[in-house]
């Protein structure tokens, strides 16, 4: 479920609805429950969201403290005329940076 919401974020660059509002488009998956993903990989995970390299720029992996260690995946997409903001994201939260002790929707500003 969640490639396939991908996928339409990746199309949404040239859909009409992008390219006539002012207003990102966003994945109706963020409001799917992903707590049944706890335990995966963050390998796994990728993979399963066939992050090709062309859309690495949506995949992003940083420890913001000594003990935590996140990978985030943007499920929106800006139309060509907005250039800051934020949206729905898929985060998971290691320990180990290998395996999602914890993963969820977060919303980015």
């Amino acid at each position: 479920m969640l490639q396939r919401c991908l996928s339409e974020v990746r199309a949404s660059s040239t859909a009409k609805l992008v390219a006539r509002t002012d207003r990102p488009f966003e994945s109706p998956c963020y409001q799917s429950d992903v707590s049944a993903l706890r335990g995966i990989t963050i390998a796994q995970l990728d993979a399963s969201l066939n992050t090709s390299a062309a859309w690495r720029g949506a995949h992003v992996c940083g420890s913001e403290t000594p003990v935590s260690y996140e990978c985030r995946w943007a499920f929106y997409k800006f139309p060509p005329n907005i250039v800051t903001g934020g949206g729905p994201e898929l985060q998971c939260v290691s320990d180990d940076t290998l395996t999602c002790r914890e993963v969820r929707w977060v919303r980015t500003q």
